[in-house]
């Protein structure tokens, strides 16, 4: 049975540092070993299947293993759950850009190992079907709903629209995050952080960097400044006027914290996250 220790620590420690460029050719098939081995524990499937949807492993064939799992109803909940969120680099790479008809993914494997848009048609249809299929868990509709997202097309900007407008706190947090990816939905961002909701203010900070909402900005400024306690929200602030390069951001955050180790720790916390 695979362990934890088990799982190569090279693999492990070139996710955890973004290297990328730099797995070696048959990481993929060692994450695929794990996954399709059948007595390989829960916890280990969860995180080679993390790690094969990175930018540097995952292939043709990686996708096709997702697909799967996606569409398995047999598989663990959690199973099915982290084969989508694995998908969300590529299909976010595709979105950034600017809907290349290639993304090179790989540069070392060369030009067979290239992923086009039109082979991740089956895998955007496979989420629409998990979607639209009203047996599945909810979480798993949702899911499905917000990586679809990140490719926009046509019914999935109208199903986020109505699970925006609907009375559901789970579905409209989810249509809210789906904003990031989706232009058109300024106004709600403004209005939902103007709003006393907080689960729906951190889901709407990333829009505000993807679409470039810079109205909010003093809102986001009024939030680093009163929401400390919130750490989740306020982490998240931080890293958006950061990354957004917001004059004087540094300045801002140290406002709150005083020349400390405090301090120190916040802004490492940030910068981990951009």
């Amino acid at each position: 049975m695979w362990r934890r220790d088990e799982i190569p620590k090279e693999l492990l420690d070139k996710y955890y540092r973004g290297d990328y460029f730099d797995w070696e050719m048959d990481s993929n098939e060692k994450l695929l070993k794990i996954i399709l081995n059948k007595k390989a524990s829960l916890d280990d499937q969860l995180t080679a299947i993390t790690l094969a949807g990175d930018l540097g492993v995952i292939d043709l064939e990686v996708v096709s293993v997702f697909n799967k799992l996606i569409q398995d109803k047999e598989k663990d909940y959690s199973i099915r759950l982290s084969a989508m969120m694995a998908l969300e680099p590529i299909l976010q790479e595709v979105q950034l850009s600017d809907y290349l008809d290639e993304v090179d993914i790989l540069e070392s494997q060369g030009e067979n190992d290239l992923i086009k848009l039109s082979d991740l048609e089956e895998t955007l249809k496979i989420l629409h079907d998990v979607y639209f299929d009203y047996g599945e868990d909810e979480l798993i509709r949702r899911t499905a709903l917000y990586i679809s997202s990140h490719v926009p097309n046509d019914w999935c900007n109208k199903e986020v629209e109505i699970a925006y407008r609907s009375n559901n706190a789970s579905w409209k947090e989810t249509a809210v995050k789906c904003f990031e990816f989706i232009p058109g939905y300024n106004e709600e961002v403004l209005e939902i952080l103007e709003g006393k909701d907080k689960n729906l203010k951190i889901a709407a900070l990333p829009a505000i960097g993807s679409q470039r909402i810079l109205e909010a900005l003093p809102t986001v400024v009024k939030i680093i400044e009163k929401e400390r306690g919130n750490v989740e929200l306020f982490t998240d602030a931080c890293s958006l006027v950061l990354g957004m390069d917001v004059p004087h951001a540094t300045d801002l955050i140290k406002d709150q914290y005083g020349y400390s180790d405090e301090f120190d720790h916040a802004i490492s916390s940030v910068l981990m996250k951009l």
